[in-house]
């Protein structure tokens, strides 16, 4: 019982506060990821690390963020950048289109872009000030295509590794 116990509900909550402490020493954040929005490059219950973002000028498409948003309840949920202020994005047919070219998602698995959720979006383009991030996993992922365009204070921070 005491084992369970401590294995459920104690030694969870000591690693998260020691890799707390770890991370805010070298300067990084670490967060577990909650669902499954990010799978298969991020899985849920995955503890990651990620830089502090300083300077948002330096948001490039691609890159996988941590956004801290009030439309997750402040959570911090880790998205991919498809396109930043001024760009052009639509998704049709499963495929991404930023500026009129079609973009390749190594990242993506078939099985989990299969949806009319996931298959097409746009045409929209970028405002200033915002930036455009979908999950990997689309066809559970709320993101840009639900919520629109996450403005660029609301992302907090770059992905660097799982933990």
């Amino acid at each position: 019982m005491i084992v369970k116990i401590y294995n459920h509900l104690i030694f969870p909550r000591l690693e998260k506060f020691i890799y707390k402490i770890k991370a805010r020493r070298q300067g990084y954040g670490t967060f577990r990821v909650l669902g499954g929005n990010m799978a298969p490059t991020l899985k849920r219950g995955q503890l990651v690390r990620f830089l502090p973002l300083h300077e948002k000028k330096n948001i490039a498409g691609g890159e996988v963020v941590v956004i801290q948003s009030s439309k997750y309840g402040n959570d911090l949920v880790p998205l991919r950048i498809v396109a930043v202020a001024g760009d052009k994005i639509e998704l049709v047919d499963s495929k991404l289109y930023v500026n009129c070219e079609v973009v390749f998602e190594h990242y993506l698995k078939e099985d989990f872009t299969g949806s009319e959720y996931s298959s097409s979006y746009g045409p929209s383009v970028v405002p200033p000030g915002f930036v455009f991030a979908l999950g990997d996993c689309r066809d559970v992922s709320k993101d840009s295509r639900y919520f629109g365009p996450f403005e660029t204070n609301e992302v907090v921070g770059k992905v660097i590794l799982p933990v």
